[in-house]
């Protein structure tokens, strides 16, 4: 399997077999604008503890992750980074990623596309930005429950939208397979799957508070919030990658 083991743009780290990018937020974005005009796609990915968990059991996630142009470490994958190598890097949410650049590309002229969410969250987040960022000229929003059958001509409309990214929120690891299906038809120079975000945006879900966001805590907030929801996830998952990150650790001294 060819893999291009992320960019070259950034430093890069190792984490459980995969790479992971050392940079800060305002130096993505400034890339992902930076792409404007390539007809090529770039592909960055965020990696946390629950894509580590999918992509041990699903050989196409992890394909896209070794194979991602850029792939952005979330808190959990950060401290990873630096218990298994001794490398303090920046953690980056998927969601902190969206806000700042659709903020940038309200006073840059740079347009995004939205795909996922139901329709009531595309339209709802399309009233949301339009409230918030007047300057903003979205290349287009299509809600995420489209059939095989419709997809050729979503492409089709993805790619005539000039877009300057798209985004793509369908959660894990669905917008990952999805991308990594039709990247070679897709134009648009940046794709990143950003999960639930656009609920957030939208103002359909609470964002994790300023005072826990960062603390590696988001999880037991999340799960306190919705117990049913994400007991699998955080209470499998977390001892999981807190198992492999002490294997890692003491394998490689």
């Amino acid at each position: 399997m060819k893999t291009s083991e992320g960019t070259s743009v950034f430093p890069r780290e190792r984490l459980l077999g995969f790479a992971v990018n050392d940079t800060r937020l305002d130096q993505v974005v400034s890339w992902a604008g930076a792409q404007r005009g390539r007809s090529k796609t770039a592909v960055i990915a965020v990696i946390n503890a629950n894509k580590l968990w999918l992509a041990r059991r699903d050989p196409k996630l992890a394909e896209f992750l070794h194979t991602a142009d850029l792939v952005l470490p979330e808190w959990a994958a950060a401290w990873g980074v630096w218990i298994t190598c001794g490398r303090k890097i920046s953690p980056i949410y998927g969601i902190e990623f969206a806000k700042t650049f659709i903020a940038t590309a309200a006073t840059a002229g740079l347009r995004p596309f939205f795909l996922g969410g139901t329709p009531e969250t595309a339209d709802r987040l399309q009233a949301a930005l339009a409230e918030r960022y007047p300057q903003l000229n979205p290349a287009g929003f299509h809600h995420g429950f489209f059939s095989q059958a419709e997809e050729s001509k979503l492409i089709e409309k993805i790619n005539a939208s000039n877009a300057d990214i798209l985004f793509t929120g369908m959660g894990s690891p669905l917008q990952e397979l999805w991308l990594a299906a039709n990247r070679a038809r897709l134009t648009v120079p940046v794709a990143i799957g950003v999960g639930g975000s656009f609920d957030v945006i939208a103002g359909l879900k609470e964002d994790t508070p300023p005072w826990i966001r960062g603390t590696g805590m988001e999880w037991l907030y999340r799960l306190i919030l919705d117990p049913r929801r994400y007991f699998r996830r955080y209470l499998v998952i977390n001892p999981w990658f807190l198992w492999e990150i002490l294997r890692a650790r003491l394998r490689d001294g």
